[in-house]
């Protein structure tokens, strides 16, 4: 008979690929955490309780290790909290232990020091438990959570499972993050706007306008747009008369509850140029096909817009941590004035 498989609980590590030293926008560490081959749930140590000898906690250098990838030294970046806190795997689902540098903490993230780094390096985090985390069965949650540092005593702990339960990392066995000591000023994007001098309601042809981004980051960057949405909605533009009437489109509100996509990124490299459609069949822009007049002139304005975020991080780094419990974080916004406006005469 195949013996049965040990409890063990798969790691995936996830962190922001910069850290600015000035703590803001704010770094963040993430292990993503399931429990697998075990019935029931199990309690850990996420951190405090370093008095009591044998209780190792997961927010500790025996099980996360920072390293310098140029010299190859271990760095201190775990910090202690006073007050005992447990996490509580049920089995087969995923859970997380978080870590940031922010002031702002959550009350479920732990402290992560940066004080020992250094600006212009490079750093590797790894999770290679060394030593057995502790950890107790379901029921104990609690005893154990009313347990103070202050005031505890070895008896008034229950005493941990025997059981040995393996942390394995799954995926990328490590994760590397630059240093710097802030983040450089948000770069200057400048829109332009070419549209064509006749609308055809006939549409032949299309109404088929041009927006064209640059940039003068030196680098390529990653900045959050839901171009998508922008596109299909016509957010950016709207059409008025020429004593600036706005004639459409038709605003609607969209809930973004849902996990982040790659279509709601631009990867920007000095520029980027979109053509897109007006049909005044489209729903967004009924009101407005109705309003248009042959031989009259209208006027095509592109309303400037905010991408609130953006970083050098690639696409698919940016779009792996904002669905992760890291979320974006925090980021200078980039302001793009009015690319400008275009006048045109509707024809058949």
């Amino acid at each position: 008979m195949t013996e049965p498989a040990s409890p063990r609980v798969a790691v995936e590590i996830y962190a922001t690929r910069k850290l600015y030293l000035s703590d803001h926008p704010r770094f963040s560490l993430t292990l993503l955490l399931t429990l697998r081959n075990s019935h029931e749930p199990v309690v850990f140590l996420k951190s405090g309780l370093r008095s009591v000898k044998g209780l190792q906690s997961i927010n500790s250098d025996q099980i996360i290790q920072c390293i310098d990838v140029d010299s190859g030294e271990d760095i201190q970046i775990l910090r202690d909290v006073m007050r005992p806190s447990f996490l509580v795997l049920q089995p087969d689902r995923r859970y997380f232990a978080a870590f940031t540098n922010a002031a702002d903490a959550k009350e479920y993230e732990l402290p992560f020091d940066t004080s020992s780094l250094q600006a212009g390096k490079k750093y590797e985090i790894r999770c290679t438990p060394v030593t057995q985390i502790a950890h107790w069965p379901s029921g104990t949650e609690a005893i154990l959570n009313s347990l103070t540092e202050d005031s505890l005593q070895a008896a008034d702990i229950p005493n941990p499972s025997t059981t040995r339960i393996s942390w394995d990392v799954v995926g990328e066995d490590a994760v590397t993050f630059e240093t710097l000591q802030e983040q450089p000023r948000a770069p200057q994007v400048k829109a332009f706007l070419s549209a064509p001098s006749e609308y055809s309601l006939s549409r032949n042809p299309p109404y088929t306008f041009a927006l064209t981004f640059s940039t003068d980051a030196p680098s390529p960057i990653t900045v959050f747009t839901r171009r998508q949405d922008v596109c299909s909605m016509s957010f950016d533009v709207e059409i008025c008369s020429t004593d600036n009437l706005t004639l459409g489109p038709e605003l609607i509100d969209i809930n973004y509850d849902d996990p982040s996509q790659r279509d709601e990124f631009l990867r920007l490299d000095k520029t980027y140029k979109e053509e897109r459609e007006i049909d005044h069949t489209k729903f967004v822009w009924l009101n407005f096909g109705d309003s248009l007049k042959v031989g009259e002139e209208y006027v095509l304005r592109h309303r400037g817009e905010r991408w609130s975020w953006w970083s050098e991080a690639s696409v698919d780094e940016v779009v792996q941590y904002a669905n992760s419990r890291m979320g974006l974080g925090s980021s200078q916004g980039i302001e793009i004035a009015s690319a400008g406006k275009q006048k045109f005469v509707v024809v058949e």
